[in-house]
Formats: structure tokens, sequence, C-alpha cells
């Protein structure tokens, strides 16, 4: 977001707060063993339900009752494939990712990441407009 002093220049650019969680996804990922004997519809199962825990913040949990709208075409062979090969394992309510929590950040280091950054950010800006009055107090 740019703030402006006048028509022809912006005064200062306010910085944004990373708000989005992002999926750590090694580049061999798809060359592992487990994930590379999956099928195609398996994969996509996965890559989605990896994707999900991602945006959701649910530390590699997925619910039961949301993993046949992880993908347009879902089938329960899919699952059993992932269960099979041990890439995700059955827990209460739902299924827990392997190791989703050693390659990615959990809930709590979100929520605390998007706090101090609020925080920075806030203080960033009382700075920015304190400099902003000065200048416009000549």
């Amino acid at each position: 977001m740019r703030v402006w002093a006048s028509d022809e220049a912006p005064l200062f650019d306010v910085p944004e707060v990373s708000r989005v969680p992002y999926l750590n996804l090694d580049d061999q990922y798809a060359d592992h063993p487990k994930v590379d004997a999956l099928s195609d519809g398996a994969f996509r199962l996965q890559t989605s339900g990896l994707c999900y825990a991602a945006r959701k913040l649910t530390d590699g949990f997925v619910e039961e009752s949301r993993v046949h709208r992880l993908m347009p075409v879902y089938k329960p062979k899919y699952l059993a494939e992932l269960l099979d090969a041990g890439v995700w394992i059955e827990v209460v309510g739902g299924f827990q990712i392997h190791d989703y929590l050693d390659w990615n950040k959990s809930r709590a280091w979100w929520l605390e990441h998007r706090e101090k950054e609020a925080k920075r950010i806030a203080a960033w800006r009382a700075k920015q407009q304190a400099a902003l009055a000065r200048l416009q107090q000549g």
C-alpha cells in the first residue's frame, strides 16, 4: 500500500503482513519412494491434503468429512492407497499427514508470526505517521 503526499510521488510504502501460510514442498517430493508409487489420483489427494492443511492451519490433520471434497473426482481407493503407503495415518476424527510438521510450520508458529508482524507494522506505521506530521508542520 502506498501513502501519497501529493499527486506526483508516493511518500512511503507500507509493508504488508504475510497473513497467508505457505506449504513447504521439497522439489524432490514426487520422487520420494512413498509418493512415486502412488497412482495419479492418490497423488492428487495427497497434494490437495497438504495444501488444505497449510491453508487451514491444521498441523497436517484432515477431517474425515473433508477428504472427499479435496478433489473433483474422489474415489475411496485413493485414500486407501495413502493409508497403505503410510503417507496418511488414520486418527480419531480423520487423518494425519505423515511428517507434516517436520517440513511445515505449525499453527502456533503462524499465529505468533502474524501477531509479531502486526505489531511490527503498527509500530512502523506510527513512526511514518509521526514523520509525515513533522513534514506537514514545516
